[in-house]
């Protein structure tokens, strides 16, 4: 537990992130109240410094993400302005990654880049805004992956991005957890993959078509 303690090092983070642990598990979903919270309103999805500022008119809602909101926002306050700003940045990015995955309003994912890009410019000398451009690097991945040339040319380039900006991070930050990410996320993209499409019926003694 020695090098996750530089990430929670209080006895507030240890219970905060246990009760995050609960309030984020999609197999407690089903309790829901009547009044049923949605993260609707694209506010929410912000830096951490406006976060600590946010106020939710219905953060009394019973509903777990409701809850979880709450104690996002409590721990982001709790460690805005220390000097130590690795607790902050990892509560911070999983703080983004949950609204962004629960979200309902449209424009989510550009919405998630522009503050992903905008809190690593913000601590751009720091190594742990690696940690951000990673997050920003798999999200490319995860578009360019759904990239289909017969349907559209868009996202294209989306893998090379995401390498690309994996090569800047190893390079500027060697030695650190943004770095492992990145080499670990960049093997990932360059393994090489390929897709079999076979014909869905085929018709007894019928050789399939790949």
């Amino acid at each position: 537990q020695e090098k996750t303690r530089i990430y929670r090092p209080t006895l507030f983070d240890v219970l905060a992130h246990t009760a995050l642990n609960f309030y984020t598990s999609n197999e407690n979903s089903i309790n829901r109240p009547l009044n049923t919270f949605e993260i609707d309103d694209p506010k929410i999805l912000c830096e951490a410094y406006t976060s600590s500022f946010l106020k939710f008119s219905d953060l009394k809602n019973t509903s777990l993400q409701a809850k979880a909101l709450g104690i996002y926002q409590e721990l982001v306050a709790f460690h805005f302005g220390n000097p130590d700003i690795n607790p902050l940045v990892m509560v911070d990015i999983a703080r983004l990654l949950f609204i962004h995955k629960n979200a309902v309003f449209t424009n989510k994912d550009n919405l998630l880049l522009e503050v992903l890009q905008n809190s690593a410019e913000n601590i751009k000398h720091s190594p742990l805004s690696g940690l951000y451009s990673y997050e920003i690097a798999k999200h490319y991945q995860e578009i360019g992956q759904a990239y289909n040339p017969s349907t559209s040319t868009d996202h294209q380039w989306k893998l090379k991005q995401a390498v690309d900006l994996l090569d800047g991070v190893i390079a500027k930050f060697p030695n650190t957890l943004a770095e492992q990410k990145c080499v670990a996320l960049k093997s990932e993209i360059q393994k090489p993959n390929i897709q079999l499409t076979t014909e869905k019926y085929l018709a007894k003694n019928t050789a399939g078509r790949i």
